[in-house]
């Protein structure tokens, strides 16, 4: 997370929350016109509150919700940000071998109700859905389908929001959703970027620190219990503590830093060589392991 003693005292730094996504996003903006960083600031808060009526299952009329009631052979109009929402998850669904499925609602579910194995339950895959880029619609390939986009929507909202922010040209700002999903444009004046620390989730020991510069930064943790769910078996991580990536896109490293904790050692090592990914990191019980790339 951000490191923050390096914001005090400097008058020029202007900090707007927002409660979405049943978590706070925060936008941190360095610029000498308050007035103007926070009308730009609530552009891009007005942005997050219609992908979160688009994006969330948990909202009856959004366009996930309309899927998630489809049947096999349905078809279905859906809004231009959930369509390149879905076509991103299907990228990454392959670039991760399945270990990240936006199809896990179900099992989500499941688990909370304390039912954790996956029976004779479909995960679906890319397949599941039909993507028509020509008219952005979608169509079901399955009996049902249960989509989750938890993994990956704050990472897309704060692409989105930053897409706002420049065309504004806002052009030093940190963001983030929940601490979790992180994104950055600028260095912060004359720094080499926004500082941010990697920590133990379970100590709080600071493993590393670095500069986040035009760049997005994940991390996932267990520091809430067993509650990341393997989609190939239906069951909950514990073999890592942590995982944190920095690529360019917030989407990206949203997902890629759930599906880390997830992969196994081949997989991850496969994953490190992908041109996108910048930087990864693996904390377990016995080592903290880093892949640097060029931040």
């Amino acid at each position: 997370m951000i490191n923050s003693s390096i914001l005090k005292n400097r008058n020029n730094i202007h900090v707007f929350s927002h409660k979405a996504m049943a978590t706070i996003f925060e936008i941190v903006i360095n610029s000498d016109d308050k007035s103007y960083a926070e009308q730009a600031a609530w552009e891009a808060i007005k942005e997050l509150d219609l992908l979160e009526s688009e994006l969330s299952r948990f909202i009856p009329n959004s366009d996930i919700s309309k899927i998630n009631s489809l049947h096999k052979g349905d078809k279905i109009r859906i809004g231009e940000n959930v369509f390149e929402c879905l076509l991103e998850a299907s990228k990454l669904f392959e670039i991760t071998n399945g270990a990240f499925n936006i199809s896990i609602g179900g099992i989500i579910d499941d688990y909370k109700l304390g039912n954790n194995s996956l029976d004779d339950k479909s995960l679906g895959s890319k397949s599941e859905l039909i993507l028509d880029q020509n008219e952005f619609s979608v169509t079901l390939n399955s009996e049902s389908i249960n989509l989750d986009l938890g993994g990956i929507g704050k990472g897309y909202a704060i692409d989105k929001m930053v897409e706002i922010l420049e065309d504004w040209e806002i052009t030093d700002v940190f963001m983030h959703g929940g601490g979790s999903s992180v994104k950055s444009i600028g260095n912060l004046e004359k720094n080499n970027g926004w500082p941010i620390s990697l920590s133990n989730p379970q100590t709080s020991y600071i493993l590393a620190e670095m500069a986040l510069y035009s760049n997005s930064f994940s991390s996932s943790g267990l520091q809430k219990g067993e509650h990341i769910i393997d989609p190939r078996t239906g069951k909950p991580v514990s073999s890592k503590l942590a995982a944190w990536v920095i690529t360019e896109k917030a989407a990206m490293s949203d997902a890629l830093t759930t599906a880390v904790m997830i992969m196994n050692e081949d997989e991850i090592n496969e994953l490190s060589k992908n041109k996108e990914v910048k930087y990864l990191a693996i904390l377990t019980e016995q080592d903290f392991l880093e892949i640097k790339k060029k931040i």
